[in-house]
């Protein structure tokens, strides 16, 4: 990846992070923690703070949203015949992280945006007669604020607060952003800025998605932005020669890469089992997991 890029990358991804105020409270009761969408590093999250809220006393179920994402529904291996969704796989995920089955709530897999998984989430939240106050979303730092962002101006009902881990890479084989030289990487962080820009400042005439800041984007924020846009367009809703090429070649690493994607996952998900063993006293036992490719055991909560 170019250095010029990853800064950019970074620079735009820090900064929605830090708009989120809404932030895990120590001493909260959280009755819900809920992974979302497809990098299943959103799974590891939850459970770091399931096994950390249980040893604290607390109870809490684990939600799952997601639906089938451009790259989530080619690299999600498949159950009788059928693709998984993202809300499948982190559900798999999280149970090979020691998150008790019977403590796994809803799975929403009908949406095909942020606004629609929160919508669908909403809606079975609503469904079952939940409080909508003690939510904890679980999230990739990549994800987080503009996800905020969407839920604060269309499911401003859920009161919920928001908590992420720095991962050691956002450019990863398991989750295909390291495909072509992070290219999946780089152009979600440009989709990150273009989408502020679209749905939160919309043209007249234009539909507002997402909660617009109080203040104006920073002009290194906008250097970094505007540089992903030009560059990165495999997100950005319109047709060019660039975004073709960058599809055909994200495609093509795709169908190199698809089967060591999957090995990929098993040896995150086995060293995620190795850090929470190490923070919360877990041990690991056998099973068998065929949706895991090279994936052989699994955690089981002792506390």
């Amino acid at each position: 990846m170019k250095k010029i890029a990853k800064n950019a990358a970074e620079t735009v991804v820090n900064y929605f992070a830090d708009v989120v105020s809404k932030r895990f409270a120590e001493g909260k009761v959280y009755h819900r923690l809920v992974a979302v969408d497809d990098d299943v590093f959103s799974a590891f999250v939850a459970a770091d703070r399931y096994h950390y809220l249980r040893g604290k006393g607390q109870c809490p179920k684990v939600d799952c949203i997601g639906g089938f994402g451009l790259m989530s529904g080619k690299i999600n291996p498949k159950k009788n015949g059928k693709k998984l969704s993202e809300a499948e796989m982190l559900r798999l995920v999280l149970i090979a992280l020691g998150v008790r089955e019977k403590d796994i709530g809803i799975v929403c897999s009908e949406g095909t945006n942020t606004g629609a998984n929160l919508s669908s989430y909403a809606r079975a939240l609503d469904k079952i007669g939940c409080d909508l106050e003690n939510i904890l979303f679980c999230l990739t730092k990549r994800l987080v604020g503009r996800f905020y962002l969407t839920q604060a101006y269309q499911q401003p009902q859920l009161q919920a607060d928001y908590y992420w881990h720095e991962p050691e890479n956002e450019c990863q084989l398991y989750n295909g952003k390291s495909f072509a030289d992070c290219l999946p990487y780089l152009s979600e962080a440009a989709s990150i800025y273009d989408r502020y820009l679209r749905y939160a400042d919309p043209l007249p005439g234009k539909k507002a998605y997402m909660k617009s800041l109080p203040h104006a984007l920073s002009a290194e924020v906008n250097r970094a932005g505007e540089y992903l846009c030009q560059n990165y367009k495999l997100k950005i809703p319109e047709l060019s020669m660039l975004k073709i090429w960058q599809y055909v070649l994200t495609y093509g690493y795709f169908l190199f890469h698809r089967r060591r994607c999957r090995f990929n996952l098993s040896e995150n998900v086995y060293r995620w089992q190795d850090i929470l063993i190490t923070k919360y006293a877990q041990k690991r036992v056998l099973l068998q997991n065929e949706l895991l490719c090279g994936m052989d055991t699994i955690l089981v909560d002792i506390l």
